[in-house]
Parts: structure tokens; sequence; C-alpha cells
């Protein structure tokens, strides 16, 4: 079923169920559930001294924000972001990946820079590790999955 097929499917579904809610005074109540979420992804990709990203509206598949901080641990790090079509680059310092994923959500959140208002606003997150070897496919990662790839450690 394509996205447009699984968008009115759930539609209708919100006009035709009810849903019922406790009240205070312990009395079931029957209300109309008509709330949709548009749901948004963000995609991260981190390396030994970069880190890129990219934010999807899922609705129409759309890459709402896009970039990359580069430098990682090292002097002159900066954060590269296309803003309404034109490339921004960002100058700050990044002494770990830990400051890099806070730059990023801070621009993500930025009112000049950023996409959305809020974090609530993503409704996931992926992270591409290298794993190699016997994987051919995308993977979860649990415990019985050893994610290192000796090349890159």
């Amino acid at each position: 079923m394509n996205t447009s097929a699984c968008l009115l499917v759930y539609l209708l579904t919100c006009l035709l169920v009810k849903a019922f809610t406790r009240v205070p005074n312990g009395i079931i109540q029957l209300t109309s559930y008509f709330s949709i979420q548009i749901m948004k992804i963000l995609v991260i990709n981190c390396g030994s001294s970069s880190i890129k990203y990219k934010l999807y509206e899922m609705d129409d598949r759309s890459v709402l924000a896009a970039g990359g901080i580069e430098k990682v641990g090292l002097e002159g790090s900066f954060l590269k972001t296309k803003i309404n079509g034109e490339t921004k680059i960002i100058e700050h310092p990044c002494p770990s990946h830990t400051e890099g994923i806070k730059l990023m959500f801070d621009t993500l959140l930025s009112p000049e820079y950023g996409a959305i208002k809020s974090l609530d606003e993503i409704s996931a997150a992926g992270h591409r590790i290298v794993a190699g070897g016997r994987f051919t496919k995308s993977q979860v990662v649990t415990d019985g999955i050893s994610v290192f790839n000796a090349a890159h450690d």
C-alpha cells in the first residue's frame, strides 16, 4: 500500500473511531478523535570527525533540513547547512561528538536556521552504523549483534 493510500485509510479510521476517556468524576465520556501527526524522521551518520544529518517529512518524503559538522574534535570545526536553498557555514568549536550533536539540535531548533520548533516534532531517529561481515541489510541492534567493523575501530 503506498503512502497516499495509508494516509487515506488512517484519515477514514480517525473519522470513524471514537475514543472513550474517563473524566475526573469517574464517568466515561465519548469523545471524537480527529488528530493526525505527520511523521518527521531524523537520520544521523557520525564518522570519526564528522556528523551528517537529514530531517525528513515522511508525508511527502521531502528533506526539511540537511547539514553536516566537520572537523569534530579538531581545530576549525564548523557546521554546514542548507537554508532555503542557500548554503550557510557556521563556525563553532566542536571538541566532541556530544558537542556536535548538541550543535545539530540547536541548529534544527534555531529561529533563524531551524526546521522545527520542538524536538517533540521528531517521531523517530536512525543512525548508520558500519557493521560489515555477515550483514547485508538493515538490522535492529541487539545484545547479540556485534556492530563494530575492525576497519573502522
